[in-house]
């Protein structure tokens, strides 16, 4: 690679992270697709956790005003399907140990319906929430603004929002080990004995369908030594949005589709959760969106041919250590420390 003679200054990130650097150009390849693109080199760095990932790429909108920190120049992946004539359009589904990145749409790795909502401010993934249930007991009925984003491990509930759910699980499910007490799962600590199946459905409403997930989803863990630790993947965060991260994703195929400005959602294949339309629904069942017709790009031994879209396996069995984000907003509270007393995830 090649440095362009330009520099960004520092960004600051919500877990009181820092890093700048320089501009660099390359050409680079993904599953055949070629392209000149040009990327952020990480020169210095302030980090209060050691990273596990090789970089971060940008999958969020692509405008001059919004997109020029800290430079004006075009995402990688936006450069890539552009410069191979290809609409920009991906999914990912996140399981419980790798996930699966599609240039296009993979049928193989949802069940229908695959239904759509608007995306509402093309920024990052901005979408509508409208409620928030727990079991049959309905916690928020206000409108929020949601963003969908791959780049945050949890859904981040605006506060009062959260303490509700977190006084109904307290209320309702206090024999889950963790649930009450002293550092309990909704303080951060993990415990080996909140299993994702001990505890209840909750159901997210949107423009026009409900999403129902299930402990499997929000639910998720960490290995330490010979123990599986169990942490919530719902927190509090500031502010009166609603982050929609990989608490909401795992176990949902999502259609991040750039050319109708829309998101789509099905339940994953292997998930028992449901997406539920509503009666004067505003969402759009799949009607054949554009998938395109491209090789396949393999970072994992597990990774299978289709020809619907480019599909690289990530996560534990991935040769590739890169995280990608669906979003350019970092907020405030975003990254919490998830610690037990044994063990510090």
């Amino acid at each position: 690679s090649s440095g362009i003679n330009a520099e960004y200054g520092q960004l600051q990130y919500g877990d009181g992270s820092s890093d700048s650097g320089a501009l660099y150009s390359d050409v680079v390849n993904i599953g055949g697709l070629q392209a000149s693109v040009v990327f952020g080199g990480i020169t210095n760095y302030n980090l209060t956790n050691t990273p596990s990932s090789d970089g971060l790429i940008g999958l969020s909108y692509y405008t001059r005003g919004y997109a020029c920190t800290p430079s004006c120049e075009q995402p990688i992946l936006d450069t890539i399907l552009a410069q191979n004539g290809l609409p920009n359009i991906f999914s990912i589904f996140i399981q419980s140990t790798q996930g699966v990145f599609t240039l296009g749409i993979d049928s193989q790795y949802y069940k229908e319906p695959l239904v759509y909502v608007p995306v509402v401010q093309q920024e990052a993934f901005h979408i509508r929430f409208f409620g928030f249930d727990v079991a049959t007991t309905s916690l928020s009925t206000t409108t929020h603004d949601a963003i969908v984003d791959s780049g945050t491990t949890v859904i981040g509930l605006p506060s009062a929002i959260f303490t509700s759910f977190q006084s109904y699980i307290q209320a309702h499910y206090a024999s889950i080990p963790g649930v009450t007490g002293t550092n309990t799962l909704f303080s951060g600590s993990c415990n080996t004995g909140a299993k994702p199946t001990l505890f209840p459905n909750i159901t997210v409403y949107l423009d026009g369908f409900s999403v129902v997930l299930t402990g499997q989803s929000y639910i998720f863990s960490q290995v330490s030594g010979r123990n599986t630790f169990y942490c919530m993947g719902i927190q509090s965060f500031a502010g009166n949005s609603v982050f929609l991260g990989d608490s909401f994703m795992r176990g949902n195929y999502v259609v991040f589709d750039k050319v109708n400005n829309r998101l789509g959602i099905a339940v994953g294949t292997g998930f028992n959760g449901a997406i539920k339309l509503n009666s004067g629904t505003t969402s759009t069942a799949n009607t054949g969106a554009q998938t395109g017709s491209l090789t396949t790009s393999s970072v994992s031994s597990s990774a299978s041919s289709v020809t619907s879209g480019t599909t690289s396996i990530f996560g534990s069995t991935s040769t590739s250590n890169t995280l990608t984000s669906t979003s350019n907003i970092t907020p405030s509270t975003t990254t919490s420390v998830l610690t037990s007393t044994t063990s510090k995830v």
